[in-house]
């Protein structure tokens, strides 16, 4: 969806982190604040548990976290000035901190197994001898840098950092962060968005107008697909809004925006299309 500087490595996307699994707030009643933060990875169990999850179609949950005011589009960290991403070759995750309950390691387990399913992505735990990753703490809100960039120079890889907070522990919600991670901008900042939706800009923040700018070809790559109210990276109706009502509402009747049950159809091609993915990849835990 997104141009990319060149890197003669992009063809390689296993994606490597390092995960602050004390994914939660402070007032969290759950977590032995007593304990220090470790590193630590998710187990096979977890992925087990992950194949337990129902998604229910009709989850209503909050996503306020997702849209933060001090954040560009309320959940992208940073992004280069030029639009020039570079794909992500490594990409380690890697964990820190308490233990969580079962339930929200099988969440972020089962966000994973969605790109492993669905796409050539591979989320795998960091080693010691792996440079770029993505490293997942409770910062602030749901948020995530957008393509590969590292912490001091924009374009020198190592950690990049992905907030969760334990508001984010959906699925959808992290497989949204994870996108962003990948290349991928907000859906509604496409160049051809106002054909599709409408804005209604007095009902949303003082100061928040910016964050729905639609954005210019030379900056987003459309790859060829329509606009796709389904996309896991869509705003939902009531995005910064200052009173409940509707910020964007889609033109098309029948249809919603902002689900967060995971990867739509085009989400799946456009990661696919972008990282030039083939069958016959083999997940890595």
């Amino acid at each position: 969806m997104h141009f990319f500087c060149d890197d003669s490595n992009s063809m390689y996307f296993t994606v490597f982190f390092l995960i602050l699994l004390a994914l939660v707030g402070a007032d969290d009643e759950f977590v032995d604040k007593s304990q220090p933060d470790t590193e630590t990875s998710l187990t096979v169990e977890d992925f087990e548990h992950a194949k337990l999850i129902q998604q229910n179609e009709s989850e209503v949950f909050n996503s306020s976290e997702m849209y933060h005011q001090d954040l560009f589009e309320g959940d992208i960290g940073s992004f280069l000035s030029t639009y020039c991403f570079i794909r992500f070759t490594n990409f380690h995750r890697r964990e820190t901190g308490e233990t969580r309950t079962d339930l929200r390691r099988a969440v972020l387990a089962a966000a994973i197994e969605e790109y492993a399913k669905l796409t050539c992505i591979r989320i795998v735990p960091k080693t010691s001898a792996d440079n770029d990753y993505v490293h997942i703490a409770p910062i602030r809100g749901c948020s995530s840098n957008i393509g590969r960039i590292g912490e001091g120079s924009k374009l020198a890889g190592g950690m990049q950092r992905m907030s969760l907070v334990s508001g984010c522990l959906h699925k959808g919600i992290i497989v949204h962060e994870f996108m962003h991670a990948l290349g991928f901008f907000h859906e509604q900042a496409r160049a051809d968005r106002d054909n599709y939706v409408t804005v209604y800009y007095e009902n949303i923040q003082p100061g928040m107008e910016s964050q729905f700018h639609s954005r210019p070809l030379s900056e987003i790559d459309h790859m060829g697909t329509q606009y796709d109210y389904q996309s896991v990276m869509h705003y939902d109706t009531t995005a910064f809004s200052k009173n409940g009502r509707p910020t964007i509402l889609p033109k098309q009747q029948g249809v919603t925006i902002g689900q967060r049950r995971g990867l739509s159809p085009t989400d799946i091609y456009k990661i696919n299309t972008m990282y030039g993915c083939s069958a016959g990849w083999q997940i890595a835990f």
